[in-house]
């Protein structure tokens, strides 16, 4: 997990995507599900790289069991539309297969990522469980 999280987004490294997952690799909880590595570095890699001029995830724990790693994380990034960092926590799971990546499970604090950006209003979670935040008028009824 740690060399994933160096080399795929501290780094840059393309290569390390082939070189460190199966080409049927699951990811969970980032967008919808996606399926397969190549849908991956479409689906989700490449938008990100195109809308963060910098990214940098530090692992903080590690912990093995069996074919599963579970990690506790923070990534810095930098969003092109604000150039402002904004630190967010984040936990993933990971299952190994023949030593690569087969499936992995994120949770990030993607509102507090949205928040950041102004892309959602400040204290959204508090606001929307105190009933204080109302719909957005397209939301679907």
């Amino acid at each position: 997990m740690a060399q994933w999280f160096r080399r795929v987004w501290n780094e840059a490294d393309l290569s390390a995507i082939e070189e460190l997952a199966t080409p049927e690799m699951r990811s969970h909880g980032l967008v919808n599900t996606i399926e397969g590595r190549d849908a991956w570095v479409r689906d989700f890699y490449h938008p990100m790289r195109a809308s963060f001029s910098r990214i940098k995830v530090e692992m903080l724990d590690e912990v093995i069991s069996g074919d599963k790693i579970f990690g506790r994380l923070t990534a810095t990034q930098i969003p092109k539309a604000t150039d402002q960092p904004i630190v967010m926590q984040g936990m993933c799971g990971m299952r190994v297969e023949n030593g690569k990546l087969a499936e992995s499970w994120d949770t990030w604090d993607f509102l507090g990522l949205l928040e950041s950006m102004k892309l959602m209003p400040p204290n959204s979670f508090p606001r929307a469980i105190s009933g204080d935040l109302k719909p957005h008028p397209s939301a679907p009824k």
